[in-house]
């Protein structure tokens, strides 16, 4: 009974063993993109309703994250401010004034990251935005 046990606490410390050199390799994380559009209603009269919050989820494996946007209908008086709504991100939102990409990072366990978007312009007028999250 004793040489069974230690046979089986042998095998055990290999595997264990295994396991954790295995478990140090570097793995590179799978890319994703979830694309995302916002809508901002700046005209007199219009219902609230009309004004949308892009959403984009992903499943993620990888702190560091590239946000772009892809096309914006107003060219000036106009942002969106980007930030996670499931995460805390290092530089709390990012606002976006200009099309372009911007790196962001976000801290805490990482499973399903949860972005949202918010449009705005200034202006009397609609503004749609339209971009993508990418890692």
């Amino acid at each position: 009974m004793k040489k069974t046990f230690k046979r089986l606490i042998a095998i055990v410390m290999a595997t264990t063993t295994m396991a954790v050199g295995f478990g140090g390799m570097s793995v590179s994380a799978v890319s994703e993109t979830a694309s995302w559009s916002a809508r901002y209603v700046n005209v007199h009269g219009a219902p609230t309703t009309e004004s949308r919050t892009g959403y984009a989820t992903m499943q993620a494996s990888s702190e560091v994250y590239t946000g772009k946007v892809n096309t914006m209908s107003d060219i000036t008086n106009r942002s969106l401010t980007l930030s996670s709504t499931s995460h805390v991100m290092t530089t709390g939102s990012i606002v976006y004034n200009n099309t372009g990409s911007r790196r962001w990072y976000i801290s805490g366990e990482i499973k399903k990251v949860t972005y949202e978007m918010v449009a705005y312009t200034s202006l009397k007028a609609v503004l749609n935005v339209t971009g993508i999250i990418s890692r």
